[in-house]
């Protein structure tokens, strides 16, 4: 479980993370979890009424400094965040804050047209309600359940800054699969499936779980790659302070001293405490395979 000095852990990530490493399965509860989500994504909408921004919506983001850190699961997004609102004093940064944006995902995959709808009638107004602090300047979001809406937030939002966080897909895949994510015991697994025009979706149900995780990172890398050039690697940002200045700092016009950096940098957050698979360079024959197969395209386009 992350551990920061900061930033909180909302509800339905702690139930998550205390499920995903028990021994066993409850049953009915991805069933449940997906009707709770369901139920709750309906909600929003409704008490929204679906209408497009107020004033106070639109003042809101004409006089605040704005930006979103997308980026697929496990690639430093919890880390980044506890890293901004720790040093941030007049930011409200947030860090995968409503739950309906996994209901939303799964939606985008679908239809691309959703994205827009959920970003213009419910999620501009859901920032503005969230953002409680006084004197606030900043409004900042790393989260990685927004990342098929990056175009979507673009054109609702122009004055926002957005930048694409990538890591190494190897490591975020053995990550994942240290998790629940797309495996029996997420609430997801049964609807998220590639979109119609997708090379993978007519074999999707016939994957494996290491290939659809594989997937995963492919195709949200890919979108983000299309819809955001500005690019921050995982890797070069937790190591050299210069490249963390110049690549995101200076992009957010905002300050971080080298000594602070340095000191999260040595403690990162939300660590796996655990993995069952081995590095990558000790991979079967087959995941290797599996793998470039499936992601090679993508790694080298991302500069791996």
């Amino acid at each position: 479980m992350h551990k920061g000095t900061t930033l909180s852990v909302k509800p339905h990530s702690r139930l998550m993370h205390w499920y995903r490493w028990q021994p066993y399965r409850l049953p009915l509860f991805n069933t449940t979890a997906r009707m709770a989500m369901s139920i709750n994504f309906s909600l929003g909408q409704f008490l929204t009424n679906g209408k497009l921004e107020d004033q106070k919506t639109k003042d809101f983001f004409q006089n605040k400094q704005v930006f979103f850190g997308l980026s697929t699961i496990r690639s430093g997004s919890t880390f980044l965040a506890d890293l901004l609102e720790s040093e941030i004093t007049n930011g409200q940064i947030e860090h995968e804050p409503n739950v309906n944006d996994y209901w939303s995902y799964a939606k985008v995959l679908k239809s691309n047209q959703h994205a827009d709808n959920y970003i213009n009638t419910y999620r501009k107004k859901d920032m503005v309600k969230r953002c409680t602090k006084k004197e606030t300047a900043i409004y900042g979001e790393l989260n990685p359940f927004l990342v098929l809406h990056a175009a979507a937030i673009k054109k609702a939002i122009p004055t926002a800054k957005l930048f694409h966080l990538v890591r190494d897909g190897r490591d975020v895949v053995r990550s994942i699969m240290a998790r629940e994510v797309l495996g029996n015991k997420d609430p997801m697994l049964k609807v998220i499936t590639p979109p119609v025009d997708d090379p993978y979706f007519e074999q999707w149900f016939s994957m494996s779980r290491f290939e659809r995780v594989c997937w995963k990172w492919q195709y949200e890398n890919k979108v983000l790659r299309t819809a955001i050039t500005q690019r921050i690697h995982f890797e070069k940002m937790i190591t050299n302070y210069d490249y963390f200045k110049k690549e995101l700092l200076d992009f957010l016009r905002i300050e971080i001293s080298k000594k602070h950096w340095s000191t999260y940098s040595k403690q990162p957050k939300h660590a796996s405490p655990q993995h069952n698979m081995l590095k990558w360079d000790n991979w079967a024959k087959t995941q290797k395979e599996q793998f470039e197969k499936i992601c090679g395209a993508e790694m080298k386009a991302n500069g791996y």
